[in-house]
């Protein structure tokens, strides 16, 4: 195994062990056009969104927050 075959399948490991949870580069996908990569960013945001909630056990009502459980 060269060095640089080293680094392409140890470095993501090491990042996900860091918290890193988004990769970037060539080596995962070709660049996005920036309308993309705008509506990525957006689907992204709210997905994190959707699971935070998730793990506060919060449901939006009408547009706020609100705990479900005592």
């Amino acid at each position: 195994m060269s060095a640089s075959d080293r680094l392409v399948t140890e470095i993501p490991d090491v990042l996900a062990e860091l918290g890193c949870d988004i990769v970037q580069g060539f080596l995962y996908a070709p660049a996005l056009a920036p309308v993309a990569f705008e509506r990525w960013l957006i689907e992204h945001c709210a997905e994190q969104a959707r699971a935070m909630l998730r793990r506060l056990d919060l449901a939006p009502a009408g547009g706020a927050a609100v705990k479900r459980s005592a």
